[in-house]
């Protein structure tokens, strides 16, 4: 539009010389006529210079009325250049913003392709973290595998030490009412015969006692007191033997005491192996547990990270779509 302008103005200023051409060889026309005039041709002179200078006076309109529009044209040419000027200023103003927006679009990239890189090294390490978790993850089966044959193997070995214990409770028992019932009829016989073996003698003695008194009237008291001495010593004889007796009593406590003793060692025994079950129990337990723990964290881990991985991919494909979009309509109004 401005080179349109342009021309046409060259051109009309081009008229306007030819104007002003014509204008100057009609006045030297004029003042040649004027010096040429003779007085025989003074009238057709006069005409002659009437006419010229009427057409003088129409191109002098004519040029004045060109100047206007010269005026005209160059205040419009003028006012176009300055359009010109301040179209040319805001296209530039534009251009810069768009160059400032295409820098920023571009350090954008720069920064969400770091961010990118980053993200990938977080991901290579989350992934080697896995790895990582899933070995110990292995580690710990096997070692559960290995607690499993402990406890298979302890298992027996308690089932072993039970039979075992029953057994020898049963063999204890056994042996302790046989001991008991021994000792009682031991301590029963012996008793008996000392006793019978007394009476049987002092039985004789009396009898001997007897026959004496029949014949001898005489040393009935002396045989009295005799039989007094006698009694007195069975009396302390059957409290010797009643002490025996109680002292053999005294001894089956004992024996209690101590096969009770051994019950309380072997009950501590089974409570001791109970005690190691129920802490291989619990380890297995807090191990399973553990276990789970870890393979429900390392799932939710996994299926975090492979949401967060779907989100990026769905932001950068979508950041990527918008940039180009971005760029096409950037080069579509460079290009207008």
């Amino acid at each position: 539009m401005l080179d349109e302008v342009n021309s046409l103005l060259d051109l009309m200023v081009s008229e306007k010389q030819a104007l002003e051409e014509k204008i100057v060889s009609l006045e030297e026309q004029v003042k040649g006529s004027k010096t040429s005039e003779d007085k025989t041709n003074e009238k057709e002179a006069n005409a002659l210079r009437k006419g010229e200078i009427k057409e003088l006076a129409v191109l002098r309109t004519e040029l004045a009325m060109e100047r206007e529009l010269i005026s005209s044209l160059r205040d419009r040419v003028e006012r176009t250049s300055e359009d010109c000027q301040r179209e040319r200023h805001e296209h530039k103003k534009w251009i810069d913003e768009l160059q400032e927006q295409l820098s920023y679009i571009q350090l954008q990239y720069q920064k969400e392709k770091r961010e990118n890189k980053r993200l990938q090294e977080v991901l290579l390490k989350r992934n080697e973290k896995n790895d990582a978790l899933i070995a110990e993850n292995n580690k710990l089966i096997r070692t559960l595998e290995k607690l499993e044959e402990k406890q298979s193997k302890t298992r027996t070995t308690l089932l072993a030490l039970k039979r075992k214990v029953t057994l020898e409770s049963k063999t204890i028992k056994g042996e302790e009412e046989k001991r008991d019932t021994e000792i009682n009829g031991i301590v029963e016989e012996r008793v008996k015969k000392r006793l019978k073996i007394l009476l049987e003698e002092k039985e004789a003695e009396l009898k001997d006692m007897r026959n004496q008194v029949i014949q001898r009237d005489g040393i009935i008291k002396k045989q009295e007191n005799q039989l007094n001495r006698l009694r007195d010593e069975l009396s302390n004889q059957l409290s010797g033997f009643e002490k025996e007796l109680q002292s053999s009593r005294l001894e089956l406590p004992e024996l209690r005491k101590a096969l009770k003793m051994q019950q309380k060692k072997l009950r501590k025994s089974e409570e001791a192996l109970q005690m190691e079950r129920q802490e291989s129990q619990q380890l297995l337990a807090s191990t399973e547990a553990h276990i789970t723990k870890l393979l429900g964290v390392l799932d939710k881990e996994r299926h975090d990270h492979h949401k967060e991985v779907h989100s990026l991919c769905v932001a950068m494909a979508t950041q990527k779509q918008e940039l180009q979009m971005e760029l096409d309509r950037l080069k579509d109004k460079i290009i207008n």
